[in-house]
């Protein structure tokens, strides 16, 4: 991935912006912590939102600030 500017490590998934301001996941997702609207393992870095300044991830849980 190109342009990253923060990565949030969590216990079951991982969050990445992206200087466009994207905000992209991946992990376990077992609770549908990756935000894509399922409980499938994302292997590769799915997009999940737009116009996002920061993340965060711990246990089971993910948090977004939007512009």
């Amino acid at each position: 991935m190109d342009s990253v500017i923060s990565i949030a490590a969590g216990y079951f998934s991982s969050l990445a912006v992206r200087r466009d301001g994207t905000l992209w996941s991946w992990g376990s997702n077992e609770a549908g912590e990756l935000g894509d609207g399922s409980t499938t393992h994302g292997l590769s870095p799915t997009r999940i939102l737009d116009d996002v300044v920061a993340a965060s991830t711990t246990g089971v849980l993910a948090f977004a600030i939007k512009e």
